[in-house]
């Protein structure tokens, strides 16, 4: 799936206390990936990166965990098959 990062929404915020913490709650994973991601990359995810899927009718915001280099990219990237997309709308999900 193609993905692309938002500009302009780190000073949103939710009361997960982070973007990554808001994925593992919303996700259900009990722990954040090995790797950031980016199909590709092999680096640790740092950010809980706001992005929008390409190519679909679906505008919804959504979290992936990223590292910081691909979360400050402005290119479509390519989700890695076992990442889920974690919705962003706190009014729907943050407790």
């Amino acid at each position: 799936m193609k993905l692309k990062n938002l500009k302009g929404t780190s000073k949103n915020k939710c009361s997960c206390n982070s973007w990554l913490k808001h994925w593992l709650n919303t996700t259900g994973e009990t722990s954040l990936p090995d790797y950031c991601g980016e199909k590709s990359c092999m680096e640790k995810p740092t950010d809980g990166a706001h992005v929008i899927k390409v190519d679909s009718t679906d505008k919804d915001w959504y979290i992936v965990p990223l590292c910081h280099e691909h979360n400050e990219n402005v290119d479509e990237f390519e989700l890695f098959s076992g990442v889920k997309l974690a919705p962003a709308s706190v009014s729907k999900t943050c407790k």
